[in-house]
C-alpha cells in the first residue's frame, strides 16, 4: 500500500512540475526582449521604419495578387505559343507605356514521390522512361558532432541505415519541360499537372 501511494504521489508531483514549467517558460519568453532607452531622434527613425515596413508589406501583398492575375492571363497565351511555334522558356508582355515585363519558366519542379509512378504511367503509358528519371535525397538522421566525426572517418554498409534515411523521388527530364506541349495531348497535360508541379515563373522588369 505504501509503494502504491508513493507512485501515485510521484505521478501527481510530475504533473505539477510540468504545469509549473510551462507557466514559467511563458513568463520568461515575455521578458526575453528588453526595451532599450533611446532619444527622440531614434524614436522618430523607428516610427519611419515602421511606416515603411507597413507600406512594403502592403505593396508585397498587392504585388502577389496582381502577379497571380497576370499569370492567369498570360499562361494560356504562352501555352498556345508553345503548341504553335515550339517551346519557349520566356515571354515578354508589353505595358501601356511601351515597356514590358519578362516572365520566365525554369526546368524545375517540386518533389514528386515515388508513389505517384503508377499514376503517371497510367497517364502517359510507355513514355514514362523518356520523360522521367529516378532521383533521391539522403538526410543525416544523427547530426551530433561525435556521429558526424565518425561518419567522416568511414562507415561500413551495415551501419548506413543508422546514419541516413533515403527518400526516393522521380524527376522530370529536360525533355519533359521542352516537349510538354507537343508530346502530350491536352487531357494528358491536365492530368500530369495535378501531380507534376513546375515552379512558379519569375517576373522581371529588366
Amino acid at each position: 500500500m505504501q509503494q502504491t501511494a508513493q507512485k501515485q504521489e510521484a505521478v501527481f508531483n510530475l504533473d505539477d512540475i510540468l504545469d509549473s514549467a510551462t507557466v514559467s517558460k511563458t513568463t520568461k519568453d515575455k521578458s526575453k526582449v528588453p526595451v532599450i532607452t533611446v532619444d527622440d531622434k531614434v524614436k522618430e527613425l523607428v516610427t519611419e521604419v515602421r511606416r515603411l515596413k507597413a507600406e512594403l508589406d502592403s505593396a508585397e501583398s498587392m504585388f502577389k495578387l496582381r502577379e497571380k492575375e497576370l499569370l492567369d492571363l498570360v499562361i494560356p497565351e504562352r501555352e498556345r505559343l508553345c503548341l504553335n511555334m515550339g517551346y519557349v522558356s520566356s515571354v515578354k508582355v508589353p505595358s501601356v507605356d511601351n515597356l514590358s515585363v519578362r516572365i520566365s519558366w525554369k526546368d524545375q519542379y517540386t518533389k514528386i514521390g515515388l508513389e505517384t509512378v503508377p499514376m503517371i504511367e497510367g497517364i502517359i503509358k510507355d513514355k514514362f522512361q523518356q520523360f522521367f528519371t529516378t532521383d533521391m535525397t539522403i538526410t543525416v538522421k544523427n547530426n551530433s558532432q561525435s556521429a558526424l566525426n565518425e561518419l567522416i572517418q568511414a562507415i561500413g554498409p551495415a551501419r548506413f541505415r543508422e546514419f541516413f534515411e533515403v527518400q526516393k523521388i522521380i524527376k522530370p527530364s529536360p525533355r519533359y519541360t521542352t516537349e510538354f506541349f507537343t508530346a502530350f495531348n491536352e487531357e494528358e497535360r491536365q492530368q500530369l499537372s495535378l501531380v507534376v508541379h513546375q515552379y512558379k515563373p519569375a517576373i522581371s522588369t529588366k
